[in-house]
């Protein structure tokens, strides 16, 4: 749904959730920190998204954040260790030849997937004890209210 909503061209990827909350009560509201790219890798979220409804209308906002999203060390650390997990699956398949298809399939692409995971999930669990994210929740927030302003 995001990447139709939002853009055609890329991805949209969820990193962490910010607490928003619905001025009337009567609206569903949520927003996250996010990127939108065409790759997976250790890239770090600089989007605001948010997405609110309005009586019958859902309404969708991409905002770049205001703030100077940081690098989380122990994000990085994540994806390092499943880099090393691929640069080992990497090495089975290039000695064979590059003729060894379930190394590729099972090694190559499912380490890099599952280190990206692992790299969105930290964000997830750290990004609310960071300095950058009581900005977001302000930026998150002041835009939900714009939205839901009669």
């Amino acid at each position: 749904f995001y990447t139709l909503a939002i853009t055609a061209e890329s991805a949209v990827t969820y990193f962490a959730e910010i607490p928003v909350k619905s001025p009337n009560e009567k609206s569903y509201v949520r927003a996250f920190l996010g990127l939108t790219a065409q790759d997976i890798g250790p890239f770090i979220p600089k989007d605001i998204f948010v997405f609110v409804t309005k009586g019958n209308r859902i309404l969708a906002v991409q905002s770049p954040a205001a703030t100077e999203i940081t690098e989380i060390p122990q994000c990085r650390s994540e994806w390092e260790r499943f880099a090393r997990k691929k640069s080992d699956a990497d090495e089975v398949y290039r000695s064979s030849g590059l003729t060894n298809e379930k190394a590729f399939d099972e090694g190559v692409q499912h380490i890099e997937q599952q280190g990206f995971e692992a790299y969105q999930r930290c964000y997830d669990r750290e990004a609310k004890n960071q300095k950058f994210f009581a900005s977001l929740k302000k930026q998150a927030q002041s835009i939900v209210d714009r939205l839901l302003r009669n």
